[in-house]
């Protein structure tokens, strides 16, 4: 397949050396971008980065990446993204519901894959060269592409690819500690775009409810990873906001999350909750319920390997027996220790 050819191509690339490498991404790649089919440019420079993480690719080229991540994420992986984007709001009508809402099958046209590419190969370069989502911000802000806005538009796609590349993405940026040299300015920079990513995905949080009252386990997961992330990152402003009452939707979509079927989805969002909850906060009152729920065997499951066979999925949590075991004797465990040690007369009540 293409993509095939051009991970052979980039792997060449990388193999020559930094000179050459320099030489190809500028000379070549770079100018190619507005002329060249799209998917293909970004599958050259997606298996560049790829490349690049291998440990036995050639003295100083982690360097040169690093040197040639802005133009290459402002002037090709930014723009196409941000078109790709665009172009596949105007064609989720293919989006067909085939055998009820349990059995969802999206028809993923060209722009759903090329976004996705896109996604998937920024990922690549900010895990090669460690680039947060401030550096993001930094590398585009001079040019036409907004990268947090085009970022929280992959957020409203219905296309699983598209979403999980999404949260892939918003894993690796987010994941990476600050500097602790940020002067002040940088801080409340990066402060701002925290809390521009939570309002956006707390707006999703709509979009999950609908989702989970269909039965769908892999948008909501992608959702709720991204929501996890954010909620992870921006902890701090969380908190302040819960201080100050305000009512916040990426809290409303975690405790979504944390009643979902699923235990995949919910085990992301029970392990990342007690991390938001402060003094007068009530986040705990409304979770110990859906806690408690959850601490029940769902009928489904069994050790009886007869009974239930490895390749089957109970249809009441996503897990086999050994799965939920654990779900419930960590995360689940670790969720209930702290919502006792917050309040234990509530706890011991409820």
């Amino acid at each position: 397949t293409m993509e095939k050819l051009c991970s052979v191509l980039a792997a060449n690339v990388i193999a020559s050396g930094p000179a050459a490498l320099k030489t190809f991404a500028l000379e070549w790649l770079i100018p190619s971008a507005t002329s060249m089919p799209p998917f293909s440019v970004i599958a050259i420079a997606l298996h560049l980065g790829d490349e690049g993480l291998s440990n036995t690719v050639p003295v100083g080229t982690g360097e040169m990446l690093t040197h040639l991540s802005p133009p290459l994420v402002a002037k090709v992986i930014g723009p196409t993204l941000c078109e790709a984007l665009r172009e596949s709001d105007q064609s989720d009508t293919h989006i067909s519901i085939i055998r009820g809402p349990a059995d969802a099958v999206s028809t993923t046209n060209y722009n759903h894959r090329l976004s996705a590419l896109s996604l998937r190969a920024l990922e690549r370069w900010c895990t090669a060269v460690d680039l947060r989502v401030e550096d993001l911000w930094n590398i585009c802000k001079d040019s036409e592409v907004k990268i947090i806005d085009v970022i929280t538009d992959a957020l409203y796609s219905n296309v699983e690819l598209v979403v999980d590349a999404a949260a892939d993405l918003t894993d690796v940026i987010l994941c990476k500690k600050s500097s602790q040299n940020y002067r002040n300015y940088e801080i409340l920079m990066r402060d701002n775009i925290l809390s521009e990513l939570a309002s956006a995905i707390g707006l999703q949080r709509f979009r999950f409810v609908g989702r989970q009252s269909m039965g769908d386990v892999s948008v909501c997961r992608c959702l709720t990873r991204i929501a996890a992330a954010i909620a992870v990152a921006s902890q701090h402003l969380i908190r302040a906001s819960i201080q100050a009452g305000q009512s916040l939707g990426i809290l409303d979509l975690l405790l979504h999350a944390c009643s979902h079927n699923s235990v995949h989805i919910s085990g992301i969002a029970v392990e990342v909750i007690p991390l938001l909850v402060v003094d007068g906060s009530n986040l705990f009152n409304l979770l110990l319920p859906v806690l408690l729920r959850r601490s029940v065997w769902p009928e489904s499951i069994t050790s009886d390997p007869n009974v239930l066979s490895p390749q089957q999925t109970p249809v009441d949590c996503d897990v086999s027996f050994e799965e939920f075991e654990n779900f419930r004797e960590s995360i689940l465990a670790t969720a209930l220790d702290a919502s006792y040690a917050f309040n234990p007369q509530h706890y011991m009540k409820t």
